[in-house]
Parts: C-alpha cells; structure tokens; sequence
C-alpha cells in the first residue's frame, strides 16, 4: 500500500493567524476629577414647645372638731386653775 499524505489536515500554513503586529493606539488621558458638592443647607429651628396647663387648685381643708373645754382642762391642769379662779 501506498502511503498518502496529500489528504492529511496538518496544513501548517499560517495565512489565517490573527495575530498581526500592528502597533496599538496611545492610551487615553485620565480624566479630570469631579467638582466637590455643595454644602447642604442648615436645617430650620425648630417650633417653640407650648405653655403648660396651670394646676388645679387645692380642696378646703376641712374644718377641726370642736374641742371639749372640760377635757383640755383636765389634761392641762386646769382643774387647779379653776380652783384658783374660784378662791
């Protein structure tokens, strides 16, 4: 048998490559930095708060017991004094 090589796929042309050596293009230049923002406006003041209720006015007390004349005198001394009195 004859060995034939005219139908192998091992072209070894180099026709298709892309790989051309072309010079690529100058890179851009850097662009410029942003302006700093504005300074934000100052917040309102805020409202004045409202005046308290006034309080309630107190209850009247209430009004003391009458005393007994004949028992404060006997526990102040009375009796003697009484007794004073009368002489």
């Amino acid at each position: 048998m004859k060995n034939n090589d005219d139908d192998d796929d091992d072209d070894d042309d180099d026709d298709d490559d892309d790989d051309d050596d072309d010079d690529d293009g100058d890179e851009g230049d850097e662009g410029d930095e942003g302006d700093e923002g504005d300074e934000g406006d100052e917040g309102d003041e805020g409202d004045e708060g409202d005046e308290g209720d006034e309080g309630d006015e107190g209850d009247e007390g209430d009004e003391g017991d009458e005393g007994d004349y004949d028992e404060a005198m006997e526990k102040n001394g009375g009796d003697e004094m009484r007794r004073d009195e009368t002489r």
